[in-house]
Order: structure tokens, then sequence, then C-alpha cells
């Protein structure tokens, strides 16, 4: 991942999901994910991240996350083994949303389409306003026509490390991770296309209380007290980097890893989406 509406660099991606007993909410998702963009193009630029969410995403299912830059980066390390020395469905009437986190403006579109993107446009200021191809927007709608469209908008001129984008919600799906991993920049993506993943994956569950069968304890030291209810304690990681597959989102059933079953990453690609 990621996909980006006009060219970019982005390195250093980490994407978790899980899930969480949240006290008021219920049964929820998270997706986090991070990567370190560099625009590549003369104008603003943004990322696009599809959220299986049943309910509509509003500015307080966002955390914030500008105390916490490398919490997935230290989720992640605490469980990988360590590299080789060498290597070191919308609501219509739903509305949509801007939310100023980072270096990013990050827009909610809970409805997904050109006309709901160039409203939402005129709520982000001048200077980071990408312009969006309205086959972007269509691929979205009509290939994750019961998503939400999470689209981050920079401008930075340098690589620069940027907060985790870092949400909970309502799943859809409740037993299926959905990892959005499909990758183009700048150019609609071509799924099922031949791709070679770099990712970090990150997985886990708050139902999952004690290590064992390949699941380790994650390190949260230092971790902010406001983001420690939504984060597991117990959990995986994966490094994808070399592995060559179809270009899609990566599914993972939910239920193994609640249960603590083998912690074999056993995914299902979405080609046909």
């Amino acid at each position: 991942m990621c996909i980006t509406a006009l060219d970019a660099y982005l390195a250093e991606t980490y994407v978790g999901v899980w899930d969480i007993d949240h006290p008021e909410l219920g049964y929820r998702h998270v997706l986090a994910y991070q990567n370190t963009p560099k625009n590549l193009a003369d104008t603003p630029n943004c990322m696009l991240l599809h959220v299986p969410a049943k309910d509509t995403l509003k500015p307080s299912d966002l955390l914030d996350t500008t105390q916490d830059p490398m919490f997935l980066q230290q989720m992640a390390e605490s469980v990988l083994p360590p590299l080789p020395t060498a290597a070191r469905g919308v609501d219509l009437s739903a509305p949509n949303y801007v939310i100023e986190m980072g270096i990013y403006h990050i827009a909610f579109l809970n409805q997904v389409s050109p006309n709901a993107w160039l409203e939402v446009q005129k709520q982000i200021p001048t200077h980071k306003q990408p312009n969006i191809k309205d086959e972007f927007i269509q691929f979205y709608a009509e290939q994750f026509p019961s998503y939400a469209l999470v689209i981050c908008c920079f401008h930075n001129r340098d690589a620069k490390k940027a907060s985790p984008i870092m949400l909970h919600y309502a799943p859809q799906f409740p037993d299926t991770f959905h990892f959005p991993t499909i990758d183009s920049h700048g150019k609609v993506p071509k799924v099922g296309a031949k791709h070679r993943f770099h990712q970090v994956i990150i997985t886990g569950s708050q139902q999952l209380k004690t290590p064992g069968n390949g699941f380790d304890a994650f390190h949260l030291g230092g971790v902010s007290p406001t983001l420690l209810p939504f984060l597991p304690k117990v959990g995986a990681a994966l490094r994808l980097a070399g592995t060559v597959a179809p270009n899609s989102d990566l599914l993972l059933e939910a239920v193994p890893i609640r249960e603590g079953g083998d912690a074999q990453f056993d995914f299902g690609i979405l080609e046909d989406v």
C-alpha cells in the first residue's frame, strides 16, 4: 500500500488491523496505517484508504497519534524476529468530514462520489487540496460500494515520517480483518497485476490474553494512555518485503486470531473486488 492520486514516494509502510472491545461502542475493528511520504507531484497530493465501516465514520473515530509517532513500528519490532545482519456499505445521507492531524488534512468520505469529493475538498486549505481524477473516486465507488473512503492530503516536498492514521469502526465483516494493501501511485490501481509487496503487517486481538502459538506480547511501553484502550496486548507481525503476488488487498480470518490459534498468516487475496 498505498494508493496516491498523484506520483509520490512512500517508504517504511506499516499496516495494522485488529479488534477491540470498546467499553461504550462494543466490538470494533481498528485500522492503523503509517508510512513516510514524499510528494513527487508539483501540486498537493493525497493517500486514499478504503474502510469497511458498517456505520458512518465520524471525527471521533479518528485517534490522535501525534504524541505516539513510533508505536506501530514499536509493536511490529517487538514481535518480529530480527532482520539478518546483512539486511537490517454507505448511508447516502451520511455527512462527510475533514480533520487536521500532523502533516495531513484527512477527509472522511462517507458518500463516495466525484460530487461528494468536490464538496469536501472546499474544506481543505488550498495548499493541501489535491486534484483527484474522477476515475479514482469512481474506482472506489464501483469496486467498494459499501466502504467509506479516507483521503489523507499532504504536500511536503521532503520525505517526512507521518503520524499513523488510526481509526476504529463497527465492521461490516466482523470475522475478517481487511488490510488495504492495493498499491498505485498516480494511476487507477490495476487489481490483480503482478506486484511486489513491501509492507509490515500487524494484527492481534484484545480477546487474545496470553502469548503462545506464535503470538507474542507487544512492547507498548511509552504509548500514551489515551491510545492503550485501542491496542491489543498480544499479536503478531509479518514482513512482506519481496513478496510477489497479485496487486490486491489482503484478508485475514479474525476468529483464529481471537481464539489464539497458530499465528499462520493465511491471507486471502482480494482480486475480484
